[in-house]
């Protein structure tokens, strides 16, 4: 199928020819026209052959993706698992290194009260018993950022807790290490009116799901409206769209697949940017679509992968002949092992397996030679011993 060509490379060619595909490409039947102007002239995007192919393929990726973890009976653990590589993932792209061992503290209450990342950790984790989280006005979205950010934001940086009514009062500049490559919206009142505007279309069902996340997804990287955090923020709101209309498994892929592919990720947002261009947000929906449906494949492999694992230390435990209580505890330390939760706490495991503290600390003690312990500090964390598959106890 022919690759979309941006509208400036028709500039260079021949000045006639380019006016043409704008005036076919904006007034085409297949073209959603945006209520907003990205650099002066109003946004839009062509529903194209592949971009409507692409949808298609997304479409059935997202069913055999949630068929595949709502089958499973470790649930709760491959969400925890999502939620720590959806966070790290949004980090490196930014250049905050968090690390597995961080966030697992972070999630450890009451420790996590105020340690790094908490506030990440807890927007996160309730995706999974929420799904409908995406913010309906401004004042929503700024309620969202001080729960995820705000406080780490207020410890590292705090010259840039924002200093609006809401957002941000000052201009903004994105560099690329040599020249200013955006310049964010200014003022507040249009930072506001803007994001109104884009709230809007994220929520018009004219427009298919996954084109209005993209479109939300461009512009609020475009608007800018806040001094630190403004990528991790568009990457949590797009995770939280994607839940409530998917599924909060499936949210969970995004800031991995950017990863993967930074440099198209800031490519894509800088062609839409190109003032030739003449607000053609279709290259970025195209991009947005292929990362999404990149991360999709690869992730269902290691589901099936996983699932793979899973079975083998099922079989291993049953062939242990212990009591139902026993099973279901090595089962869960299992479950944390093969997708590298690490070590679960006392209390963490009595909410697991619905347990009292007293019969776990039992279970434990009776199963200590398939279990090892860690300490941090006054807290320790238990945790299936490493050779538990080929050991012969």
């Amino acid at each position: 199928m022919e690759k979309y060509r941006v509208l400036a490379s028709y500039f260079h060619e021949n000045k006639d020819l380019y006016d043409q595909m704008l005036k076919q490409r904006f007034y085409s039947e297949g073209t959603f026209q945006l209520p907003f102007e990205a650099l002066g002239h109003p946004a839009f995007v062509v529903m194209t052959r592949d971009l409507t192919l692409k949808l298609s393929i997304l479409t059935s990726l997202l069913n055999t993706f949630n068929q595949l973890t709502r089958s499973t009976p470790y649930l709760n653990t491959l969400m925890v698992d999502a939620i720590f590589k959806e966070i790290e993932a949004s980090n490196e792209i930014e250049g905050i290194h968090s690390s597995r061992k961080e966030l697992q503290l972070a999630m450890s209450f009451p420790v996590a009260k105020h340690t790094r990342f908490a506030g990440q950790i807890r927007q996160y984790i309730q995706l999974m018993d929420h799904s409908d989280l995406f913010p309906q006005n401004v004042s929503q979205i700024r309620t969202l950022y001080d729960d995820l950010l705000l406080e780490d934001i207020q410890l590292n940086t705090p010259d840039n807790v924002p200093d609006g009514y809401l957002f941000r009062k000052e201009p903004v500049y994105i560099h690329d290490g040599i020249h200013i490559v955006h310049t964010g919206i200014v003022p507040e009142e249009k930072i506001i009116e803007l994001l109104d505007q884009s709230l809007k279309i994220a929520n018009d069902t004219t427009i298919p799901s996954l084109v209005r996340l993209a479109i939300f997804h461009f512009l609020f990287g475009y608007i800018h409206p806040f001094y630190d955090g403004n990528g991790r923020m568009n990457r949590y709101l797009s995770t939280l769209f994607l839940a409530s209309q998917f599924s909060p498994e499936a949210s969970l892929q995004l800031s991995l697949c950017i990863r993967k592919k930074r440099k198209e990720y800031y490519r894509a947002f800088k062609i839409c940017e190109d003032p030739l261009n003449k607000g053609d947000l279709t290259p970025f929906v195209l991009f947005f679509l292929d990362a999404l449906q990149m991360a999709l494949q690869e992730e269902i492999e290691v589901l099936k992968q996983r699932k793979k694992e899973y079975d083998q230390y099922i079989e291993k435990i049953h062939s242990l002949h212990l009591s139902r209580k026993e099973t279901a505890l090595l089962a869960v330390l299992a479950e944390n092992k093969i997708f590298n939760i690490g070590g679960s706490s006392l209390t963490q495991l009595c909410e697991q397996m619905s347990l009292s503290e007293n019969t776990l600390r039992k279970l434990l003690h009776a199963l200590d030679r398939y279990i090892f312990t860690i300490r941090s500090g006054k807290y320790k964390q238990y945790d299936l011993i490493d050779h538990f598959l080929t050991s012969d106890q």
